[in-house]
């Protein structure tokens, strides 16, 4: 992971290469691809979910069966 003081150097030459006009629409982007990379994470994170919940339920319907 980058020190602080290479994000600064990173982040003068992108206002020196796009503009300080085109750094918030910069920003916006890269917000965005993050966010797009986090949704298949959170949909995993579902069905995770759900399959811990099937394991559940067929532990519960075994216990009732031997009954």
């Amino acid at each position: 992971m980058p020190s602080i003081s290479q994000m600064l150097i990173i982040l003068a030459i992108i206002v020196i290469l796009f503009g300080s006009s085109k750094l918030p629409q910069f920003a916006r982007a890269l917000r965005q691809s993050i966010d797009e990379f986090k949704k298949p994470s959170e949909s995993d994170k579902k069905v995770q979910d759900k399959s811990s919940e099937i394991k559940e339920l067929e532990t519960k319907l075994e216990q009732l069966k031997k009954q």
